[in-house]
């Protein structure tokens, strides 16, 4: 099983970490049980998130209910092998699926919400989970060899830029306004970076082995 939590944003301090960035204080406003595995999260713009499972499964996408903490089944579908990674475009999900043989690259499939496959783009590497949508083009991770990589992709799967992680294995991404933050599976920590990888702040998960975030306008999510 892991945790979803919800984080508040409070008062702004000046941060005496090794970045000497200024940070954001914050604290836990509330955590749900969600499925074990739990990979990715994608906020559909009103009171509902999206994840995926990796592993054990990996065929199936669940829903989260923001109000009731509620969480339910949304599909399952046996040409999924993994759900590293999930977002959502203003009407489909999207999520990362590694194929079975490390020889080739992943996918970022193209899902509506019965679970039928619209299309697929191929991505820069095979080991590769987090996934975020940014007006038609991709911000997506690769989380092996460390450290790992950042990619912004066009809906072709064109590179358009990248750079290294913060962290040693970015495991999921999500955008709030103009910046990302970056779940690290690795180091236990979540990073807010700029889009060409400055790290702005960074705060140690309430657990381990973070593996989804999102920002809904007012709070962020991550599951550990």
């Amino acid at each position: 099983m892991k945790k979803l939590i919800l984080f508040s944003f409070v008062t702004l301090f000046l941060s005496s970490s090794q970045f000497a960035q200024d940070s954001k204080d914050w604290s836990i406003v509330a955590s749900y049980p969600i499925y074990g595995k739990a990979s990715g999260l994608a906020w559909d713009g009103s009171s509902t998130i999206y994840y995926g499972i990796y592993g054990t499964n990996g065929d199936k996408v669940y829903n989260f209910n923001t109000a009731s903490g509620a969480t339910n089944l949304q599909f399952s579908n046996p040409a999924i092998d993994d759900s590293y990674g999930a977002t959502w475009d203003g009407q489909y999900i999207w999520i990362i699926d590694q194929p079975a043989s490390s020889n080739d690259p992943a996918l970022a499939t193209k899902l509506d919400l019965s679970g039928n496959i619209i299309s697929t783009i191929t991505l820069p590497d095979h080991y590769m989970s987090g996934i975020a949508y940014d007006n038609g083009d991709f911000w997506v991770c690769t989380y092996y060899p460390d450290p790992g990589t950042i990619y912004k992709i066009n809906s072709s799967g064109t590179i358009l830029t990248q750079f290294q992680s913060p962290g040693e294995q970015p495991w999921d991404i999500c955008l709030e306004n103009g910046d990302l933050w970056v779940a690290d599976y690795y180091d236990d920590m979540l990073y807010k970076i700029d889009m060409s990888g400055t790290i702005l702040e960074s705060h140690p998960a309430d657990n381990i082995k973070p593996s989804g975030i999102v920002y809904d306008g007012n709070y962020l999510w991550y599951c550990d």
